[in-house]
């Protein structure tokens, strides 16, 4: 194992990494605590920001830690009782849109060796995932998706079983507050879907298909998606 995805699964030197680094670039992210609701976080590009802001939305006092995308920060919610829910995407669908996003942050030219090392992280974080399927709660970014509502009550029950309420509204006004949010964005940070991805993605997805590392997390996806909760 590498320094870096030490650091990424080691809870003390991660913390250390971030509290020495992240949370000094004016990132808002932070580590799960003890009094958090729920821990809700999956691999980058898993409809990360999409269902944690649809989540915030719909409960507005709700507290809880996203987006560090690092198995250090699975282990610290476990240890700290909180109950833990991991979005997962298909890994040609989460491994290409990261590329992209790679790509068009840093400059990068996408190749086989950065597509080889996004699959191995994919790998990495759902083969803990795997190991820990009796201690939380996996979501399916794309039936979560298809099923706003669907998402928000198992959610809900898990953390408020007495709340009933009607989503309906709160999903449709979420939507449109995105689309505006997402006109100001560059394509790269987008949390909704756009045309200069999917050509992205139609040019490049031979780099993770054709990796030697895809079958491996192929199996992973469709061993820990089949105990999903949606």
């Amino acid at each position: 194992m590498d320094l870096k995805n030490r650091f990424k699964s080691n809870t003390y030197l991660y913390r250390l990494w971030f509290y020495a680094i992240r949370s000094r670039t004016g990132d808002k992210v932070r580590l799960p605590e003890k009094s958090d609701h729920l821990f809700l976080d999956g691999y980058p590009r898993s409809g990360n920001t999409y269902l944690s802001g649809l989540l915030r939305f719909a409960h507005r006092d709700l507290r809880f830690a996203s987006h560090l995308h690092v198995t250090a920060s699975i282990k610290m919610a476990l240890e700290k009782d909180v109950p833990v829910f991991v979005l997962m995407r298909s890994p040609e669908d989460a491994v290409v849109s990261n590329l992209y996003n790679k790509v068009q942050k840093k400059k990068l030219v996408p190749g086989q060796k950065l597509a080889d090392e996004l699959l191995i992280q994919y790998i990495n974080y759902y083969s803990l995932v795997e190991k820990n399927l009796n201690k939380l709660s996996v979501i399916l970014f794309e039936s979560a998706i298809d099923n706003k509502t669907g998402f928000l009550e198992i959610v809900t029950k898990k953390i408020d079983p007495s709340n009933s309420v009607n989503f309906q509204e709160i999903i449709q006004s979420f939507d449109q507050r995105m689309k505006e949010k997402e006109k100001v964005k560059i394509t790269a940070t987008s949390a909704l879907p756009n045309e200069k991805r999917k050509e992205f993605k139609k040019s490049n997805i031979h780099l993770v298909i054709g990796s030697k590392f895809y079958k491996k997390a192929v199996r992973i996806y469709q061993n820990v998606g089949a105990s999903a909760l949606i």
